[in-house]
């Protein structure tokens, strides 16, 4: 982009072109409308693809006549367990298992929050296969988490497992919490 034209003006011309000083304000050439009106917004569930709900999963249902009903989610949203678990003096390179938590009936995988004294990548596992990965980084906080806000439904024997691995040179701290709903 080539530089402007240089103005033939002196910097007391410029400044007084541009400051109004009987306002205390600076000139500009906009023009601006204003226009007080209602906007009227209709939806329809068979046709618009909109949902308002909150973290916890529950929506509202808006009735005909306006009104609006909460719809909860399915899960009865009570923590079934919350198992925690941590591992230390771990040598980078090294696959860890860090928390495990097996499925007894119907549970819902709510979330897994996890931790390190190490920048790491951490590896959401279900019945040996890898589901997630997620990464911690210095510079950005040493922790994170999987969470899946409505549960996800995890069936009786399957095994949950959280795994870290870290390549710094100086052993790592590492821990999880696996967080499971009623189903």
């Amino acid at each position: 982009m080539a530089a402007p034209d240089p103005t033939k003006l002196d910097m007391p011309q410029v400044l007084n072109r541009v400051f109004d000083e009987d306002n205390g304000l600076l000139r500009t050439s906009a023009l601006a409308t204003i226009v007080n009106a209602d906007i009227d917004v209709s939806l329809d569930a068979s046709e618009d693809n909109v949902a308002i709900q909150d973290g916890d999963g529950d929506q509202l249902a808006i009735n005909p006549d306006g009104s609006i009903n909460v719809v909860l989610s399915t899960s009865s949203g009570q923590v079934l367990s919350s198992s925690y678990a941590e591992v230390t003096g771990i040598v980078n390179g090294v696959t860890t298992l860090i928390n495990s938590y097996l499925a007894s009936s119907g549970d819902l995988l709510q979330k897994i929050e996890f931790s390190g004294t190490n920048i790491a990548e951490y590896e959401l596992v279900i019945d040996g296969l890898t589901q997630d990965k997620k990464r911690t980084y210095f510079g950005n906080s040493l922790n994170g988490k999987f969470d899946f806000d409505n549960g996800l439904e995890i069936l009786v024997g399957q095994l949950i497992e959280i795994y870290v691995v870290h390549n710094r040179p100086t052993v790592g701290d590492f821990n999880a919490r696996i967080q499971i709903l009623e189903g």
